[in-house]
Parts: C-alpha cells; sequence; structure tokens
C-alpha cells in the first residue's frame, strides 16, 4: 500500500511509535442496527515495554500508559499503525471521523496465567454516516492508488468511477462482517494478490518469526528483555523449523484463527472479515511471544490497580453493560468534547 492510500484510509489515526506494545489481542465488535452504532471491546494481553535501553523504556513505557489514561488512545494489532488518539487537533477529514468515536477506558487485570492486560470499550456513533465518509475517503485514495510504483490502470479507474456514479459502498458494515469491495480490473486484480500475499503477508510473517527468535535466543543469553529488535543471525537455517516458525507468526495465525476471505468477480474484489448474519464479531490477534513481566513488576511497585485473574465471562459482563448506557470518557477527550 502506498503512503498516499496509508494516509487517506489511516487521517483518523495518530500514528505514533513507543515504548508500550501489546503481545496479543482479541476485539470484540457488537452491531446495533436499532441504534445505528457499533460497539467494541479491546482487549490488550501481554503489556510490556520495549526498547534496548531497558530503564528508558520502562520510563517511557509508564509514561504512555498513564497518558493513554487521560486521552484514552486505543490501537489496533500493535502500536503502530492503528494507534488513535482523538484529543489533539486533527485535519478536516480526519475530525469528521473522529466526531463519531466514543473511547471509556477498562482497566488493567491479570489473566489466570499471571500475564499483564488491558482492556477499553470504543463505540462508533451514527455508524452509516461514518461509514459514508470512510467511503468517500478510499474513493479518492483508490484513484491515487500505486502498486509496484504504478497507479491503476485505465479499466480500474473507469470502474471506479462507475462504482462512485452508481453510489455502490467500498466499505461495508453489517452484522458479523466487515467487507472492502475494490474495482479492479483483472490486471489489477493479479498485480494486487500478488504484492499482498507475495510481498507484504510473506514480508511480515519473515519479519515477525525473526524477531520472535532473536528475542528469544537474547533472553537464553541474558541480555536486555526489552530489546526486542531482530537479529538475522536467530534465523532457523533448516526446512522443518524455518516453517514452524512462520506458522507461529501472528499474521500467518491471523489467517487461520479468524474467518478471513477473498472473493474476485468480474470487475470486483472483496476483501471480508467475519461471518454475515451474526450478532458480533471476534477478532482474535495471536501473541508476538515477546511479552516479559517487567512492566507488571514495575506498576505493581507504583501502587497501580491490577485486578487478579480476572475471567473472560466478568469482560464479557463489563461489555454487555457498556452496551446499554452511555460512554465515561476520559478527562482529556471530555474536555475536548466539551
Amino acid at each position: 500500500m502506498n503512503n498516499t492510500l496509508r494516509s487517506a484510509l489511516l487521517s483518523a489515526l495518530l500514528l505514533l511509535t513507543g515504548c508500550l506494545e501489546f503481545d496479543a489481542q482479541d476485539v470484540y465488535l457488537s452491531f446495533d442496527a436499532e441504534n445505528d452504532r457499533l460497539d467494541a471491546l479491546f482487549v490488550y494481553r501481554g503489556l510490556f515495554a520495549e526498547g534496548k535501553n531497558s530503564a528508558a523504556a520502562m520510563e517511557k513505557a509508564l509514561y504512555q500508559l498513564d497518558e493513554a489514561g487521560e486521552t484514552g488512545c486505543f490501537a489496533a494489532w500493535n502500536n503502530w499503525p492503528l494507534q488513535v488518539d482523538l484529543t489533539p487537533e486533527m485535519s478536516a477529514p480526519a475530525a469528521a471521523l473522529a466526531e463519531h468515536v466514543e473511547v471509556e477506558n477498562g482497566g488493567l487485570f491479570t489473566d489466570p496465567k499471571g500475564t499483564l492486560c488491558g482492556y477499553q470499550f470504543v463505540r462508533v456513533q451514527r455508524l452509516s454516516a461514518f461509514v459514508e465518509k470512510v467511503n468517500a475517503m478510499l474513493a479518492f485514495g483508490l484513484t491515487v492508488w500505486k502498486v509496484d510504483g504504478q497507479k491503476l490502470d485505465d479499466d480500474s479507474q473507469d470502474l471506479i468511477r462507475e462504482f462512485s456514479r452508481a453510489r455502490k459502498q467500498l466499505v461495508v458494515v453489517g452484522d458479523g462482517r466487515f467487507e472492502v469491495r475494490l474495482p479492479l480490473s483483472a490486471r489489477d486484480h493479479r498485480r494486487i494478490r500478488a504484492e499482498f500475499w507475495r510481498d507484504a503477508l510473506l514480508g511480515e510473517a519473515v519479519d515477525q518469526m525473526t524477531r520472535r527468535l532473536s528475542v528469544a535466543k537474547r533472553r537464553t543469553a541474558g541480555g536486555s528483555v526489552t530489546d526486542v529488535t531482530p537479529d538475522e543471525t536467530a534465523v532457523p537455517e533448516d526446512r522443518a523449523s524455518l516453517k514452524q516458525g512462520l506458522r507461529e507468526t501472528a499474521v500467518m495465525r491471523f489467517l487461520a484463527d479468524n474467518d478471513v476471505s477473498f472473493l474476485r468477480e468480474k470487475g470486483l474484489t472483496t476483501v471480508g472479515l467475519g461471518v454475515g448474519g451474526e450478532p458480533r464479531l471476534h477478532l482474535r490477534k495471536s501473541a508476538f511471544q515477546l511479552y516479559h513481566g517487567s512492566l507488571h513488576e514495575a506498576l505493581r511497585e507504583r501502587g497501580d490497580k491490577i485486578e487478579d485473574g480476572l475471567p473472560a465471562q466478568e469482560l464479557e459482563r463489563r461489555f454487555e453493560d457498556f452496551r446499554s448506557r452511555g460512554a465515561k470518557l476520559p478527562p482529556k477527550l471530555a474536555a475536548k468534547r466539551r
């Protein structure tokens, strides 16, 4: 995905790199057609600090955690690129999307295995209007999208214009399912498919495997637990270990653990998440396997409230309670909305 399209799709997001990271994630999405609303529960599993300098990494992670408590900043997949802070001044397109979104902070807890976790609630009000705005952004982004340095061909451009004139939706949100519908020529479909599977997906899997094995090797040797930088020498040479390493990556597990579909029709490529007709969509991101307990220890030392052994059933109950009432905005976001 080129920078122009990424900017169009993620214009509502504040892109930050940082030292607060989470190892795995569960996102529960509940669709409320009657109230034109989408409610979400974000569960961050394995909160940890990352950085070559352990002291600096821990200091920054604690700062970012405190700041998230003030702003309600939330994230998907990891701390970049899908990190959303609704409190800063934004461009007009980003502000137009942000006005639909509310956040309520949950808290910190440990799972039955003692792993440090956290959760937040997110709500998208006036969902149909929000999706319309996303569609307008995506329609513009497609016209300037480049694959391997080349814009979409003339046939795709014609299909995109016809799609827009017919007021068809590029992004469709419904019970239990998201779809992105891309009007593409057969040639551009093949180019994008190849770039996704060969370059983006495989490249990300190799990067994740290298990072995980590097961290395991470094920690076994007594190195810094917060240093999660990759080391190419950690890549296995034998085929069996390489295959197993790739299978255990978060990106490959995501495809295995979630209902992801790719459908090609004449002039249209559809990418879907979830199963239509279901009242809720549960997305799982498996662990990067980089977690360590130093942040947990630091939070205990400074006296932060952490619920021990919070069961999944209680999280579900709290999510249902959130769905029946208004969101309790964090301080900085509440002040901005006032």
